[in-house]
């Protein structure tokens, strides 16, 4: 079924005043007075985008809906604990240096502490051969007894049982890398549909211009000119804003993303608006475009690490583990060079949304 269109409120919070975004309506119960001074220094505010009657998000998708509530599960399936080498290919006119921030952003990720928060989250051991229905979990980091999860009996791991057991690649991994960046022109139009992400990753593989790789992530960068309507009925700077899935190549199975260029939507997939309004007129990398994207590539990237088949860690809604906090930035700083952000990531500072912790909460990068 079609999602309903948005309506999107990004909110700016300042001690308790509480501002609304100028170019979306406000409810004539819900205004407040507004501060017209220019905010100097950023270290005691909290940006967060609130939505008002919307869906549940989908797993998968990072969209304009409300963050997920209720706690994140573990349903079972695999996360990714091997190291992952991802294949980005950049789909219309890309800026050099555009490629060269999200790059760093990307070669950076796995030992940021940002990515601790992913490496908390776990996979299921195979389990001993005592019931052909029964799973276990490996043991919590500095445990030693393995524990239940959802709708799973806990087994007692005797002796006999816990030799057989094999090697546990038990957490998420702190191992990332950018293995290839791959420049294409508009080989499918300046408009994709449903299925088209998925072809241009498969004809890029086919033609050797990437491998096929078991440990890859492939992410397909669409420019701010192309229109994208690719995700089943989920349509790029309509109700959301990034995707991820997975599927089979070959017989392998190959997880993959789809992040759109958040200048062709500012106002709908970035903070772009509110720079703008309190005064910053550059951004922490002085690129609009890369510091835009970064927040929805990191959402996708950690959710494809602990749910990359839409099998591991979700909620009962469906909401992984980045949508708990989406559009939730928390505390923020001033940057060298004027701007505002939230983290630093290998040299650079980026504005990143909060990440859903085990602890079960969002946690400030």
């Amino acid at each position: 079924m079609k999602r309903i269109l948005p309506f999107s409120i990004l909110t700016l919070v300042v001690f308790t005043l509480l501002i609304r975004c100028k170019s979306d309506p406000i409810p004539p119960s819900d205004e407040a007075s507004v501060d017209s001074g220019v905010i100097n220094d950023a270290s005691d505010v909290v940006w967060n985008l609130t939505d008002i009657g919307k869906e549940v998000p989908e797993a998968g998708s990072f969209d304009f809906q409300t963050p997920g509530i209720g706690p994140i599960l573990y349903n079972g399936g695999d996360i990714l604990t091997k190291p992952i080498n991802i294949y980005v290919i950049w789909y219309g006119k890309w800026d050099s240096g555009t490629i060269a921030i999200l790059t760093d952003l990307l070669s950076s990720f796995g030992t940021s502490s940002y990515n601790k928060t992913n490496t908390d989250y776990y996979q299921a051991c195979g389990a001993p051969q005592i019931g052909d229905t029964e799973f276990v979990r490996c043991p919590p980091q500095g445990g030693n007894s393995p524990i239940d999860f959802k709708n799973r009996r806990a087994l007692a791991v005797v002796a006999d049982a816990s030799s057989s057991l094999p090697p546990c690649e038990t957490y998420a991994t702190a191992n990332i890398k950018v293995v290839q960046n791959d420049l294409i022109n508009y080989t499918h139009g300046a408009s994709l549909y449903c299925g088209d992400v998925e072809t241009i990753i498969t004809e890029e593989i086919g033609s050797n211009h990437l491998p096929l790789d078991p440990d890859g992530v492939y992410f397909v960068f669409t420019s701010k000119d192309v229109y994208a309507d690719t995700n089943y009925y989920d349509v790029f700077c309509g109700n959301m804003c990034g995707w991820h899935n997975n599927m089979f190549v070959n017989g392998l199975n190959i997880r993959y993303s789809f992040v759109g260029d958040t200048e062709r939507c500012p106002s709908d997939c970035s903070a772009k608006d509110k720079y703008i309004e309190y005064g910053f007129d550059h951004s922490p990398n002085y690129d609009w475009s890369a510091d835009g994207m970064s927040s929805v590539i990191i959402h996708e990237l950690s959710e494809m690490m602990t749910d990359p088949d839409s099998t591991a860690w979700y909620s009962s809604d469906g909401s992984e583990t980045m949508d708990h906090c989406a559009w939730v930035y928390g505390k923020l700083f001033i940057t060298g060079n004027g701007s505002v952000a939230n983290t630093t990531i290998g040299d650079r500072d980026y504005l990143l949304q909060e990440s859903w912790s085990m602890t079960q909460s969002c946690i400030n990068p």
